[in-house]
């Protein structure tokens, strides 16, 4: 998976994009149905904040889902504290297994601030 980006503090766009791997090999997202359910968590890099579920990530915007790619539509209050986050996106399967990716380790997401406070 590769997210390591980073937002301006209060943004909500661009759209956070990252593509699925199991290994090497990105997920097939293609068939709708295997997958209920993908969603962005978030947890400080320093452990002082509890992770956040941002919430449900579209994909199949490509490719028809073939290549692993997800997005996510940041929403207002997504973005309003500084810092560096670890990411992880949590895949719900039509069998109720669940999935986190990255497998190992986490990406990581930058919330810099910006030059002015309004």
């Amino acid at each position: 998976m590769s997210v390591d980006r980073a937002i301006k503090r209060g943004a909500t766009n661009p759209v956070l994009t990252a593509t699925l791997y199991d290994g090497t090999t990105a997920i097939d997202l293609s068939g709708l149905a295997s997958a209920t359910s993908i969603q962005l968590d978030l947890v400080s890099a320093d452990g002082n904040t509890t992770a956040v579920s941002l919430g449900a990530c579209g994909w199949g915007t490509t490719n028809s889902g073939s290549d692993g790619i997800v997005t996510y539509t940041w929403s207002t209050g997504d973005t309003d504290s500084t810092g560096v986050y670890n990411a992880e996106f949590k895949v719900t399967w039509s069998d109720d297994t669940i999935t986190w990716f990255p497998d190992s380790g986490f990406e990581q997401v930058y919330v810099t601030a910006r030059a002015s406070t309004g």
